[in-house]
């Protein structure tokens, strides 16, 4: 992760916008992010612990 986060930020100096959608990981480097958008995701319960996902987009800032 620590490589991609690099490219990414290389990237974004280069004049890139870095979107990243995420779907609630709990290390996802929030630090270096700004949420731009949030959904409601209906899940399967059989595959999760819930009947609705909560995932994001997030920009780097």
């Amino acid at each position: 992760a620590p490589r991609v986060l690099a490219w990414l930020i290389d990237q974004q100096a280069a004049g890139k916008t870095i979107l990243i959608g995420d779907p609630g990981r709990t290390y996802l480097p929030r630090d270096k992010l700004e949420q731009i958008a949030a959904y409601d995701i209906p899940v399967t319960r059989a595959l999760e612990d819930a009947e609705v996902k909560r995932a994001a987009v997030w920009r780097l800032r």
